[in-house]
C-alpha cells in the first residue's frame, strides 16, 4: 500500500470520515449536555497569611540558624489534620485528597502551609491554595482563611502546653482571586469538539485499514 492507494480509498469513503465525525461529536456534546455540572473555580492561587510573635520570657527559644519552629514539624501537621477531621472538607482544597494516605496528607500540608521566621520569635504563617487543585471556589473563598486561623489557634495550644510562651497574632491578610465559571455550555462545545477528533482519528483508522485491504487484495 502506497500514499496514492490511502488517498484514492479517503475520496471514495470520506463519508465514513464525516459520519464518525458528527456521530463521536453529537454522542459527547449531548452526554456533557445532561450530565455537565457548571463549575466555579480560582483564577489563581489562594494565599492567606499571618503574623504572629512569640511573647516568652525565654528569648533564647527562637533558633536563628534555621529558623524553625516546632509547630512547623510533620507531627504536628499530623496532629492537625487528626483533630480536624471534620472541620474543613478537604477535598474541595485538594481534589485528591480522598485518594490521598496519612503521610502523604502531610507532605501536601507541608507543601502549602509555611511557617516561616524573619526576624526571633516573630513568625509568619503562610497558606497558599493553588487553582489546579482547588476544585470549589465559593468553598476555598470562605474557608481558606479560617483553616489558617484554625492552624494558628492550634499552634497557640500547642505553645501554651509547651509551656514556652503565648503566640500572639500581630496581623492577617487574605488574597483570594477572583472566580472563573465554566459554563455548561462551554463544556458542551469542548467536549463537541473532542469527540469530533475522535471521530476524524477513528475515520483516518477505518479509511486507513480498508485501504491497506484493498492494496494486499489488488
Amino acid at each position: 500500500m502506497n500514499f496514492d492507494n490511502f488517498i484514492a480509498t479517503l475520496k471514495q469513503k470520506f463519508f465514513i470520515v464525516i459520519a464518525l465525525v458528527i456521530v463521536a461529536s453529537l454522542g459527547l456534546a449531548v452526554e456533557k449536555y445532561f450530565t455537565a455540572t457548571p463549575s466555579t473555580h480560582l483564577s489563581g492561587d489562594a494565599y492567606i497569611e499571618c503574623l504572629t510573635r512569640l511573647d516568652t520570657d525565654r528569648p533564647s527559644y527562637a533558633v536563628p540558624e534555621d529558623n524553625k519552629f516546632f509547630v512547623a514539624s510533620p507531627m504536628e501537621f499530623y496532629r492537625f489534620i487528626d483533630a480536624h477531621r471534620d472541620a474543613f472538607d478537604y477535598q474541595k482544597l485538594n481534589g485528591n485528597w480522598n485518594g490521598l494516605n496519612d503521610a502523604a496528607k502531610v507532605v501536601w500540608l507541608t507543601k502549602h502551609l509555611e511557617i516561616e521566621s524573619y526576624e526571633q520569635n516573630v513568625y509568619v504563617f503562610s497558606l497558599n491554595i493553588e487553582a489546579s487543585e482547588a476544585h470549589d471556589y465559593d468553598y476555598v473563598k470562605a474557608n481558606a482563611g479560617r483553616f489558617l486561623d484554625a492552624y494558628v489557634a492550634f499552634a497557640q495550644r500547642e505553645c501554651s502546653k509547651a509551656g514556652i510562651g503565648e503566640l500572639v497574632v500581630i496581623d492577617r491578610v487574605e488574597l483570594v482571586p477572583e472566580s472563573t465559571t465554566v459554563t455548561r455550555r462551554q463544556l458542551v462545545y469542548k467536549h463537541a469538539i473532542i469527540g469530533a477528533v475522535l471521530g476524524l482519528i477513528v475515520g483516518l483508522i477505518i479509511i486507513f485499514g480498508l485501504s491497506k485491504r484493498a492494496a494486499t487484495h489488488g
